[in-house]
């Protein structure tokens, strides 16, 4: 193994020239480049030198340049015995591996540390991090309690110091944003701490640029901010993407990397789904699922390959490819035993040359991860990568039985977004929603995190008009796409649908009219709503704009499965193109919330719908508690469990819901880590195939306008 040394014969950090990212300039004064140094094969320099530092923040702690992530030694990945992790802990703290992390859910983690602290009595060499603000994060959960509440940290501050046996903590983190309690309070909650010395710097998890920028501006506590901890390994990256990383830098954070190993996957030790523990976290996560399995170790093959050129091991290349990348980045690995500790720690001396950083840095690129965090999915055949669940924006704005508020609308977008559910869907009918969206991304500039739809052809769809109005007449479309973009406060639209098939204008004329959009980058991929084979087959056909076209959007749910025998979905698959459903939990009512016509507003679009009138409502709801039945087993809701169904009998649908609430958002959003065995979706899908729903999926007129064709381009005669 290859590693460096500095002045004095002591191993120190090392900075590679050139890689992408360079480390601010308050770190540049305090590297040097060792490059040219080797030293034998050997783990002797951990236990005979200083372990190399990295400084916290800009003007923070040095801490270990690799740290300890301690929850493993009390949750989450198998059991692990009291006496074999104090032996850990000790030889962590003999190494100089003395930056550890903990938190408050962590099972038994702080109360081990603590037992470690009182034995031992070597409190004083280790830099401690600890978190509240999770109430639960049992694996399983498809919902996680966050509380942030003055109360609730202060309970949790004084439970951790008794737990840890410390009167202090180095570093404590809020471990998730609570989306109804400001950062500003929660940093006046830490405040008597931070003054008094109990909590001495203050750090952040998975937080937005918006709050992080919030956070640092609170005057005498906003400075002690070092930390911001956020999941990043070579299957995770996306922080580099987001701006989050950029705004940490200039704010003067510091990124610890949780997971720096892919949850131990770059280990190489673990084969398929089987190798973990029945309790272990991993069974719960969809990177790691039976199907996605085989498939995402191709990654870890290829630092494999790298690795042995240097004598290292797979997690050493992936800790060392993290530090040489981001030169300011803390890498936080866990280890259960001794073994896998020094094995980590190791890494801080791996110096990986030039070349093999930019075959490294390829591979990542390259990779097409599956089942990522909030798992992507590809819209078309060669289309973009977006979040498996989108958000349906139209109730912001309009159909809904009560409007919302536009500050709840703001909050909700923000969440969103935080969460990762980042492909949002409106369109210029929709009432207000796309001047609500446009002042959002105004107020974050967060507006390259989302992938953004629009859409415009129907020129009106007021709830109860006889007949509604398509117009994709070339001059009606240029004006709609004008408007949304200036609506939007946006210079482009990441995908464009036409909203409903004009049976008048050719679809080779609209997408004509799209071209200098296409060609602008202006719109960067198209999309069709309720048409035909016909239509979308003639619409992949038109040479230049066809390839684009990445998009269908159908309405598809346990109520409304029609596409599959039809043949628009067998076709969309052979065109290459990506079924988007919209009111995947049939307007709402998969979620069991609604016994009753009555339970609508008197405004609610759903009042003119004849599945749910006061005669058909009491039969479709047999549907609803079949779901409920299934639900239960897995201790979710129904909502979520018909999002996973979707999924599962899906894999390359994605689904729409709309949330005019965060509760809900969350709860929509934590049905991509649902995973329905087999058995029960044999049951959900002959419940769904033996219902017998009744009554039409929309009202008349919007009814007879589905599935619609349109005249052929030899028939067309102009505007």
């Amino acid at each position: 193994m290859t590693v460096f040394m500095g002045a004095g014969g002591k191993p120190q950090q090392r900075v590679v020239r050139g890689t992408p990212n360079p480390a601010p300039d308050y770190l540049t004064g305090q590297q040097e480049d060792y490059s040219k140094t080797a030293f034998p094969d050997s783990l002797s320099p951990l236990a005979t030198s200083g372990f190399p530092t990295r400084r916290l923040g800009a003007n923070g702690p040095l801490v270990s340049v690799v740290g300890y992530g301690a929850m493993g030694i009390g949750a989450y990945y198998g059991t692990t015995d009291e006496e074999a992790a104090m032996a850990t802990l000790s030889r962590a703290a003999d190494l100089g591996v003395t930056f550890w992390d903990t938190a408050d859910t962590y099972g038994t983690s702080e109360a081990v540390l603590g037992k470690w602290f009182a034995k031992t009595g070597r409190r004083s060499e280790i830099f401690l991090a600890t978190k509240s603000g999770a109430k639960d994060m049992t694996p399983g959960l498809t919902k996680h309690l966050f509380s942030s509440k003055p109360s609730h940290i202060r309970s949790r501050i004084e439970n951790s110091l008794k737990d840890l046996q410390t009167d202090y903590i180095d570093l404590y983190y809020q471990h998730r944003v609570d989306p109804d309690v400001p950062i500003e309070i929660v940093l006046e909650t830490l405040r008597p701490y931070v003054e008094k010395g109990t909590i001495r710097y203050v750090g952040l998890c998975e937080c937005s640029v918006d709050v992080m920028t919030r956070a640092k501006a609170v005057p005498g506590v906003g400075e002690k901010i070092v930390a911001c901890q956020m999941e990043f390994s070579p299957f995770e990256m996306a922080i580099e993407h987001t701006g989050l990383l950029k705004a940490a830098r200039e704010l003067g954070v510091s990124i610890v990397a949780y997971s720096p190993l892919g949850r131990g996957m770059m280990s190489g030790k673990y084969k398929s789904r089987a190798d973990f523990e029945p309790t272990d976290l991993r069974q719960f996560i969809p990177r790691w699922s039976d199907d996605n399995f085989p498939h995402n170790l191709a990654l870890v093959s290829k630092f494999q390959e790298v690795a042995t050129k240097y004598s290292a091991t797979t997690s050493q290349i992936t800790l060392a490819w993290i530090m040489h990348r981001h030169p300011d980045m803390v890498p936080i690995p866990g280890s259960r035993d001794i073994a896998r500790l020094e094995e980590n720690a190791a890494s801080a001396y791996v110096a990986i040359r030039e070349e093999d950083m930019r075959v490294l840095d390829e591979v990542v690129a390259e990779a097409d991860v599956k089942g990522a965090r909030k798992p992507p999915m590809r819209l078309g055949a060669n289309g973009p990568l977006v979040s498996a669940i989108g958000y349906g924006a139209m109730r912001l704005g309009f159909y809904a039985a009560n409007s919302v508020e536009e500050e709840s609308a703001m909050a909700i977008l923000s969440r969103a977004a935080d969460l990762g559910v980042t492909f949002w869907d409106t369109a210029d009918r929709y009432g207000t929603c796309e001047t609500i969206l446009g002042k959002w991304f105004a107020k974050t500039s967060r507006r390259s995190e989302i992938f953004l739809a629009t859409k415009s052809g129907s020129q009106d769809m007021t709830p109860g008009q006889t007949k509604h109005m398509f117009n994709s007449k070339p001059s009606h479309m240029r004006s709609r796409i004008e408007n949304s973009l200036k609506e939007l406060q946006t210079d482009y639209i990441d995908l464009y649908y036409q909203h409903r098939v004009d049976p008048d204008v050719p679809i080779e004329v609209v997408m004509e009219t799209l071209r200098p959009y296409v060609e602008k980058g202006t719109i960067r991929y198209v999309g069709l709503c309720e048409c035909s084979v016909d239509v979308l087959t003639r619409a992949k056909a038109v040479p230049g704009v066809g390839e684009k076209v990445v998009a269908c959007q159908m309405e598809f749910s346990p109520f409304e499965v029609t596409i599959e025998s039809t043949g628009l979905l067998k076709a969309a698959r052979e065109l290459g193109v990506s079924i988007v459903a919209y009111s995947p939990l049939g307007r709402g009512v998969m979620s069991g919330q609604y016994k009753s016509r009555a339970d609508f507003g008197p405004n609610d679009l759903r009042q003119t719908i004849p599945r749910w009138s006061d005669e058909n409502f009491p039969h479709n709801l047999a549907l609803v508690a079949k779901f409920e039945e299934v639900a239960t087993k897995y201790s979710i809701t129904t909502s979520q469990l018909t999002l996973a169904w979707i999924m599962h009998r899906h894999p390359d649908m994605i689904s729409l819901p709309g949330s005019r609430s965060i509760a809900r958002l969350e709860e929509n959003s934590a049905s991509a880590y649902v995973k329905i065995k087999e058995e029960d979706m044999r049951v959900l899908d002959e419940a769904v195939a033996k219902a017998d729903v009744k009554g039409a999926r929309t009202y008349p007129m919007m009814d007879s306008l589905t599935n619609e064709d349109c005249i052929p381009l030899s028939e067309w005669k102009g505007e």
